[in-house]
Order: C-alpha cells, then structure tokens, then sequence
C-alpha cells in the first residue's frame, strides 16, 4: 500500500509539472508575435540582403534603397522547389524568386547594376547566412537584412552566430508590407508562420540544421 501511494504522489506531481510547464507554453505563445516581431530601425549600412522567400521583402528593400540606406542589393537565390521542378519536366516553368525579386527591386528603382546575387542554390536561412559571409567583400562593415516580421527573430540567431566574429554589424529590419498582429491567432496566414517559426526556432536550437545536400 505505501509503494502504491508513493506512486500515487509521484504521478501526481510529474501531472501537475506538466501542467504548469503546458501552462508556460501556451502563455509563451501568446506572446509569440511580439517575441519574433524584434526587428531592428534601418540604419545607412554597406549593404543590404533580401533574403528568399515572400515578395515583400524586395518590395521594402527598394523603399530603403531608394531613401540611401545602402548602395547595393544582394539578392538570395535558394534552391528551386521540388513541385517547381517537377512542372519544368512538362515545359512548365515558374519564375524564379531572384527573377521575382529582382524585377520587383527594378521596377522600384533599383538600377540592375546596383543588385547582386549571392546564395545559389540554398535552401534555410542558415545556408543564406553561411554563402553571403563568404560573399561579401572584405571592406563591409555593416548589413541591413530585409525579412518578414515574422522571420526576424530567428534571422537574428542565425546570422549572429555565423557573422559573431566577422567585425560586421548585422542589423535586420522587417517588411510593413506584411501584416502579423499581435493577435498572431485571428488570421490564418500569421497563425500559420507564427506556429511554424516557433518550431523552427526549436528545431535550430537544438542543433538542427540542413543544407543542399539534403534535398
């Protein structure tokens, strides 16, 4: 009888650990659109990332271009994906998200010459990250990323850990042209990123990662 009361006890208190570890959780969530939404006020820098991903992004580099923050634009181009390729197998072919962006930057005023392309071929953040150190030229002191209000938190881990020793300050500013409320749960679209990018988070934190080859 004592071994089954201590039993007893014992699975009450891990049910109630777990509880108020589930409580944390949710109440983490809650807060989960101001937690990623930490993005940085643009600053005039050497040069200025458009990271792959939605069209946005390039929409708002052009603004800050036009405005003088940075003389040249690097644009990513990740790998193609998979359901994009399997339509170029029928003659069927997609834009690109370096010509999309590209052309977006163009018709916002940026001159073709002032836009580079870096990251051929990647397929995270962490890829992008790891291609544009290797791209940049030596004299760069500063980089402004351009990202979704969504992304920013993790950019920030990712491109501190790969430029922490670089000399080169990363600033990250995110897209107004995106909406992602507070009340990140009454919209399918922030609910969906918000959810995924928590989970992405985990994933890196943890040592998670994968590159081209994995494809």
């Amino acid at each position: 009888m004592r071994i089954r009361s201590i039993l007893v006890r014992l699975l009450a208190a891990w049910g109630a650990v777990t509880l108020l570890l589930l409580a944390f959780g949710l109440g983490g969530l809650f807060f989960a659109g101001q937690w990623l939404r930490a993005a940085d006020s643009p600053a005039k820098v050497d040069a200025m990332i458009v990271l792959a991903g939605a069209p946005e992004r390039a929409m708002y580099a052009a603004d800050l271009f036009r405005q003088g923050y940075a003389p040249t634009v690097y644009v990513s181009r990740p790998s193609r994906e998979r359901g994009h390729r399997k339509l170029e197998q029928f003659g069927i072919v997609l834009p690109t998200e370096e010509f999309v962006n590209r052309t977006i930057l163009k018709q916002g005023g940026v001159a073709d010459q002032y836009i580079q392309v870096f990251s051929l071929g990647s397929v995270n953040t962490l890829d992008e990250a790891r291609t544009l150190r290797t791209a940049l030229p030596q004299t760069t002191q500063a980089i402004m990323i351009v990202t979704s209000p969504y992304h920013v938190r993790r950019v920030k881990m990712v491109f501190g850990e790969v430029f922490h020793d670089s000399g080169i300050d990363v600033r990250v500013v995110a897209s107004p042209y995106e909406s992602f409320p507070d009340r990140w749960w009454t919209e399918r679209d922030a609910a969906q990123q918000t959810i995924l990018e928590v989970l992405k988070i985990v994933f890196y934190q943890v040592g998670g990662s994968y590159s081209r080859g994995s494809q």
